[in-house]
């Protein structure tokens, strides 16, 4: 995946929006290895892209190692039970995306079952009027 070189090294960009892109989990995993090294993304937004277990498991595993990732959206991707366990333990080791406004999904557990639920996030932190960084 290209795009995964240029999030890789480029100083400028701040927010990625590959919203409904089908990017899927190569294009998932790709993007995740890219900003495990990127230390200035800040907002990132993966939805609705078709992304499943082995997608968002990489993107969970980079959320735990990249400190400047603030705000990740990952709803209308396909969430199976290991999808949904690993990202409810990032959500509860990370910090800084269990505040408000930190991602679009919510955890919970129902018949000791662990699921997500869609959270309406006010603004998706800057995506609609983002005047500062980059976007692609």
């Amino acid at each position: 995946m290209r795009i995964a070189g240029y999030l890789r090294h480029n100083p400028a960009l701040e927010s990625v929006n590959l919203q409904s892109n089908s990017i899927g989990d190569q294009g998932a995993i790709a993007i995740a290895d890219a900003l495990l090294e990127n230390t200035t993304i800040t907002r990132l937004c993966l939805q609705w892209n078709d992304i499943k277990t082995a997608g968002l498991g990489s993107i969970a595993r980079m959320l735990r190692v990249n400190v400047f990732v603030e705000h990740v959206f990952l709803w209308g991707n396909k969430f199976d039970t290991n999808a949904c366990e690993e990202i409810a333990a990032t959500l509860k080791d990370v910090a800084r995306l269990a505040r408000d406004g930190g991602t679009d999904i919510q955890v919970y557990v129902v018949d000791g079952t662990t699921r997500v639920a869609h959270v309406e996030v006010k603004n998706r932190s800057g995506f609609e009027d983002d005047r500062e960084g980059t976007r692609i």
